[in-house]
């Protein structure tokens, strides 16, 4: 059947083929990726403010070495930097993950417009063939003919449009889903951020009311 429909039309034929492979190479990339991302726990996000409240910097290196290599890049300079460095870090480095999730997805909103195109160059090809058959049949032999262009010229139009409606549909799902993750993974790193702004604050508060009550002893 597809040697068929390539025979029937010819470049536009490759071209379609073409589109359907790219497209499901570049969703399965994409599923690949979004499934392999790391993932933010809230226990786990407690334990190491816990820790940074302790002020145990072994316990928080080995805590950070025990995380997942691509998790630990972003909790990192939050527990080893200053707040300005660890904000500027953070956030250099989820401009990047954004781009890295979303970038590929343009292919898939150029293919949403580029597929009813060719749909359309397939239509025309077929069009062509079948007012050939047209004047054929004029002298009763191309009449079978002409149908059956006409019938191709409409399944190159529904080939086209059901392109550009799983590309449109796949650029929304993925954009959707990075969008999400990049939204729980800032929440999740501006609570850390947040809970060991407090700790030090409490830290110091605490430090204060200790020095304070040993001068009224002394």
């Amino acid at each position: 059947m597809i040697s068929y429909f390539l025979s029937q039309f010819g470049l536009v034929g490759y071209l379609m083929l073409l589109v359907s492979l790219i497209l499901t190479a570049i969703c399965i990339e994409r599923c690949i990726t979004f499934i392999f991302l790391p993932r933010f726990k809230s226990l786990q996000i407690e334990s190491l403010i816990t820790l940074a409240g302790q002020g145990d910097s072994d316990a928080i290196k080995n805590r950070i070495d025990n995380t997942s290599s691509k998790l630990s890049k972003y909790i990192a300079p939050l527990l080893l930097e200053s707040k300005d460095i660890a904000e500027n870090a953070v956030s250099i480095m989820m401009r990047k993950e954004r781009q890295r999730l979303q970038q590929p997805l343009v292919w898939l909103n150029f293919f949403a417009v580029v597929s009813p195109m060719l749909g359309l160059l397939g239509t025309i090809w077929s069009m062509s063939h079948s007012f050939k058959a047209l004047a054929e049949s004029l002298n009763g032999s191309g009449l079978e003919h002409m149908i059956l262009y006409l019938s191709e010229a409409m399944y190159a139009t529904a080939l086209g449009i059901i392109l550009a409606l799983f590309s449109m549909f796949t650029f929304y799902c993925f954009r959707h889903y990075s969008e999400s993750y990049l939204f729980r993974a800032e929440e999740v790193l501006n609570d850390l951020a947040l809970g060991l702004e407090r700790q030090k604050i409490a830290n110091k508060t605490q430090y204060l009311t200790d020095n304070l009550y040993v001068k009224k002893q002394a």
